[in-house]
């Protein structure tokens, strides 16, 4: 797995601060730069270009490099010049996103440009959270196996000391779950997520905010290999001895781990999937129990 290093990524003209990848961007002589052929006219820059090419900058980071985003998934930003505007990619694979493909929605994620139809389904996921959080720049939604499992199990992942809420879309949505694809859907799971810097959504992945762009991207892998760190007999004394919560938190990572195991086995998430990973039993040195 790719880890975060501090310092500064540059790729072409974007530019990350504070995240880089030991993979991805390759120097070039000025020899051969000199032999490559012309490259193809650039398109015309736009408003906000230095902060569209971090956005893209960021999808490849959580697409090839972290392995975080898949096609359903999505990260965003908020307007520099207008913070009752943010900018998502059309819906695309996030790793193939490039400026001209980022569409600027109002926060109740209309298109300021006129309409379109191939925005993302989970726009509202993104608008009401911008809308409900001033202090939040950047949001990205993911649905790895960690974010799923841990969204599904009683155990909490948590977030420092804090237990990350967990949404369940189904009383809002007449008992189904699904995706959030209403205003008032996105509504309620801001409300859920309150001042926290992350939610949890029943059998679905995360929603996680942050004040820039490198932010959320450091925070959604950490949260996300906090997850999937090793579980049982490997979280030892000195571990639960360091932090309040640790041991909570190596309970945890062990029970997802079997639920994610499960989930490899074909028990899927729902039905008697479902109920049979509430079966799985964390077994370490301070001993059983379900969950």
């Amino acid at each position: 797995m790719t880890k975060l290093t501090s310092g500064t990524l540059i790729c072409g003209s974007a530019l990350i601060a504070g995240t880089i990848i030991l993979a991805g961007c390759q120097s070039q002589s000025p020899a051969a730069a000199a032999d490559a052929p012309a490259a193809a006219p650039e398109a015309k820059p736009r408003a906000e270009q230095a902060l569209l090419e971090d956005l893209a900058v960021a999808n490849r980071i959580l697409t090839k490099e972290l392995a975080i985003l898949d096609i359903q998934a999505h990260v965003t930003a908020r307007s520099r010049t207008n913070p009752n505007h943010y900018y998502i990619a059309r819906f695309i694979a996030p790793g193939a996103a490039v400026t001209s493909d980022f569409i600027e929605n109002d926060l109740d994620s209309k298109p300021v440009d006129g309409p379109r139809n191939d925005q993302a389904r989970e726009i509202y996921l993104h608008g009401e959270i911008f809308k409900a959080r001033p202090d939040v720049m950047a949001v990205v939604h993911a649905h790895t196996n960690e974010f799923v499992a841990f969204g599904l199990s009683s155990v909490p992942l948590w977030d420092g000391d804090v237990a990350l809420p967990v949404f369940d879309l189904r009383p809002f949505n007449n008992g189904h779950s699904g995706i959030i694809f209403t205003p008032a859907l996105g509504r309620a799971m801001a409300e859920k997520m309150g001042n926290n810097e992350a939610v949890l959504l029943w059998g679905h992945g995360i929603a996680l905010g942050a004040s820039s762009i490198p932010a959320v991207i450091t925070r959604v892998a950490q949260l996300r290999d906090s997850g999937e760190g090793p579980g049982g007999d490997d979280c030892d004394r000195r571990e639960v001895d360091a932090a309040p919560g640790a041991e909570r938190r190596c309970r945890g990572r062990a029970d997802v781990g079997c639920l994610q195991s499960r989930r490899h086995q074909g028990h899927g998430w729902k039905g008697s999937g479902h109920r049979a990973a509430g079966a799985c039993t964390t077994v370490g040195s301070r001993g059983a129990r379900e969950t």
